[in-house]
């Protein structure tokens, strides 16, 4: 094992992985488990920011270059969001053949999957950034703010990551106080909230990795 892996961290990544499954099963199902579950997502984008500061932000600043950590977070996200794809666009077109009222169009399905495979979101959609593959949004919105960190947030003091953080909650209170949720950024009407989302969680686990206690891992 690697000496740095933090096996806490994994447990609490497998419990959040299991709310959100719960949540999106709520759907289907008379009873919601975990009506709130979509709030691990934010757990992960913290978590995001937390392992790439430990694991990258000393590199970074020796003189990784932001290109070459793009390229290797992208080896690392692009395969499973291809699969995802993939199955989005088998069950869209499958749906498509069986009349499926709620079935998208055949230029819907092309357009998103000539999007998707560069693993853009889909311009000109009436509604979900990734019509083939919803929680896509949330991997698009991570590859972007690890460029961001590489480009410029590792470099920031901390005092301008917590003012960046602020900024971020306010946003989201507010839209907090006009919808009652925080379930949002997989639509394009709820894009920005997305944003500052991450924004926020991403750099609150920027500055809990610069002021982390080295302590042994293996026991919390």
């Amino acid at each position: 094992m690697h000496r740095d892996r933090y096996y806490l961290l994994d447990a609490m990544r497998g419990v959040a992985a299991l709310l959100v499954v719960f949540f999106h099963a709520g759907s289907f199902m008379q009873t919601n488990y975990a009506a709130r579950g979509y709030l691990a997502v934010d757990f992960f984008f913290a978590l995001s920011g937390f392992v790439i500061t430990m694991s990258y932000g000393g590199r970074l600043r020796a003189g990784l270059s932001v290109w070459r950590f793009t390229m290797i977070r992208l080896i690392r996200f692009y395969p499973l969001f291809l699969v995802g794809l993939a199955l989005g666009a088998t069950k869209a077109l499958g749906a498509l053949f069986f009349a499926d009222p709620q079935a998208i169009s055949m230029a819907q399905i092309t357009l998103s999957a000539l999007w998707g495979i560069v693993m853009l979101p889909t311009l000109f959609a009436p509604h979900e950034l990734y019509p083939l593959n919803g929680p896509a949004w949330s991997l698009f919105l991570e590859v972007a703010i690890n460029v961001a960190f590489a480009a410029w947030f590792v470099r920031w003091r901390d005092s301008s990551l917590v003012f960046l953080a602020v900024i971020a909650a306010l946003i989201m209170t507010i839209f907090l106080g006009h919808t009652g949720t925080l379930n949002g950024g997989w639509a394009w009407s709820t894009f920005g909230v997305g944003v500052t989302r991450i924004t926020f969680a991403f750099t609150v686990g920027v500055l809990l990795a610069r002021y982390s206690i080295h302590i042994e891992r293996r026991v919390s």
